[in-house]
C-alpha cells in the first residue's frame, strides 16, 4: 500500500507495513529486499517515514528529504557466491540474494564493481554456499567529490605461491583498468559473516579521500564513514550549529563531528572519544588534513563510559553519534555530569527515543528532526537537541 498524504495520522503506518508498488530495480522480487521502499514513489516514502517517526516519538517530526534518492551510497558489500558476485542475503551469510548490482551505489562505485566482477569471476568458489570458494567478498568504496575509488577483495589464504602470484597479477591489472586509487587484498579462512579479513597486501594508496560538509576525510578499508555523505553533511552541519563552549564528542569515529564542530563560532575546544585505535589515528590525520590544531581538537582512545567516569573537566556541549544500540551505559553518566546541552545524532529512532526518555528527568527536547539518510530503505536518521532543565 502507498501512503500518498504527508499528513497521515501518527501510528497509522509502520515501515514494515509498506508493500511494493511500481518498480525500477530488476533485483526486487528476486530475493533482494535491501530497498524495502524502492517501489514506492519518493514522496510516498517520505510520508511513510514521517508517519513512522510520529509513531516512535509520539509527535510530528519534520523529515528532511534527500537530494539524491538513488546513487547516494559510497560503500557497498558484495558476497562471492558460486559463479556470481551478489549482495548478501539478510537471512544469513551462507546465502546470496541474487542481486548483482545496486542502484543505491554511487555511479563510479557501480562502474568499479562491474569491472571487478568481470575480472574476478574466474576466481570464484566452486562450492555451493556463498563464500565457500577462494573469493569471499568484494567491498566497493568511492567518493562522488574526489572521484577516488577503493576496492577491498577478501579471499581465502592462497594455497601456493603460484596461486598467490596469479591472483596478485590479476589485482594489478584491475588496479590499472578500473582506475582505482586503492586496492586491498584481505584474507579470511573462517566461516563468519564478515566482508573483510586480515590485511594481506595492498596496491596503490592505503586510503581514499571523501568529503562531508566541505571537510576532507581519509577513508581506510575498515573506516566507518557515513554512507550518504551529502545528507550527512546537511545533518552534521545542522547539529554543529548547537555546539558551544567546551565540546565533548562521544563515539567520535574518524573525527567527522569533532572537525566540523571545531570551526563553529563559540566553540572553544573539542575532545573526541573513540574506542577503536585505528579510528583515533585516522581522526588525528583528518584534523591535520583540515588544518585543525591540537589545541582546538584532541582525540582520546577510550571507551565512552569509562571516559565519562574518569574525566573531571566540565563540558558545555556533548555531541554523540553512537552505534544503533544507542547510548547504553553512557546515559546514566551523562545525568551525573549534566552538560548544558546534548546534541544526539542517531540512525535508530527507537533507541534514540529510549535514550531521550531516560534523560528526560533533567533534559527537555529543544529540537527533533528526521533526515532521509537512506532513501529506498526502511532506515532514517534523526537529530535531537536536549537542553538541561532549570538553567
Amino acid at each position: 500500500m502507498g501512503i500518498s498524504q504527508r499528513n497521515s495520522s501518527p501510528g497509522s503506518v509502520s515501515l514494515v507495513d509498506v508493500m511494493h508498488i511500481g518498480a525500477s530495480c530488476e533485483d526486487l522480487g528476486q530475493g533482494c529486499d535491501a530497498c524495502a521502499l524502492e517501489r514506492l514513489p519518493y514522496e510516498d516514502q517520505l510520508s511513510a517515514k514521517e508517519a513512522f517517526l510520529a509513531r516512535v516519538y509520539g509527535e510530528d517530526v519534520r523529515l528532511m528529504p534527500s537530494g539524491e534518492p538513488l546513487g547516494y551510497r559510497n560503500r557497498m558489500d558484495f558476497v562471492a557466491a558460486p559463479g556470481r558476485r551478489e549482495l548478501r542475503d539478510p537471512g544469513g551469510f551462507s546465502r546470496a540474494d541474487g542481486a548483482q548490482e545496486c542502484l543505491l551505489l554511487e555511479p563510479r562505485a557501480r562502474d568499479t564493481y562491474a569491472l571487478a566482477r568481470a575480472a574476478l569471476m574466474q576466481a570464484g568458489g566452486d562450492g555451493s554456499p556463498a563464500g565457500s570458494g577462494f573469493l569471499r567478498s568484494l567491498v566497493v568504496r568511492s567518493s562522488s567529490v574526489s572521484g577516488e575509488r577503493m576496492l577491498v577483495v577478501t579471499t581465502r589464504t592462497p594455497g601456493s605461491r603460484e596461486e598467490h602470484a596469479r591472483f596478485l597479477s590479476l589485482l594489478e591489472r584491475l588496479l590499472r583498468d578500473a582506475s582505482l586509487t586503492s586496492l586491498h587484498w584481505r584474507v579470511n579462512d573462517s566461516e563468519t559473516d564478515v566482508s573483510v579479513g586480515e590485511p594481506y597486501a595492498h596496491l596503490g594508496r592505503a586510503w581514499i579521500v571523501d568529503e562531508i560538509a566541505g571537510r576532507q576525510f581519509r577513508v581506510y578499508p575498515d573506516t566507518f564513514f557515513q554512507a550518504n555523505a551529502a545528507m550527512a553533511g546537511m545533518l552534521l552541519t545542522r547539529a554543529a550549529a548547537f555546539a558551544h563552549g567546551r565540546v565533548l564528542d562521544l563515539y567520535c569515529g574518524v573525527g567527522t563531528i569533532s572537525i566540523i564542530v571545531s570551526s563553529q563560532e563559540g566553540v572553544t575546544g573539542v575532545v573526541g572519544v573513540e574506542i577503536v585505535p585505528e579510528s583515533v589515528e585516522a581522526a588525528k590525520e583528518n584534523a591535520i588534513l583540515n588544518g585543525v590544531s591540537r589545541q582546538k581538537c584532541t582525540f582520546v582512545c577510550e571507551d565512552a563510559a569509562n571516559f565519562l567516569r574518569s574525566y573531571d573537566e566540565r563540558f558545555d556541549t556533548v555531541m554523540c553519534d553512537p552505534a544503533r544500540e544507542g547510548l547504553a551505559g553512557s546515559r546514566a553518566l551523562l545525568l551525573e555530569h549534566l552538560p548544558q546541552r546534548i546534541v544526539y545524532v542517531s540512525s535508530n529512532p527507537r533507541t534514540h527515543k529510549e535514550d531521550i526518555d531516560a534523560l528526560g528527568s533533567r533534559y527537555r527536547v529543544a529540537l527533533l528532526e528526521g533526515y532521509d539518510l537512506f532513501p529506498q530503505t526502511g532506515h532514517v536518521g534523526v537529530l535531537g537537541v536536549l537542553e538541561r532543565k532549570g538553567q
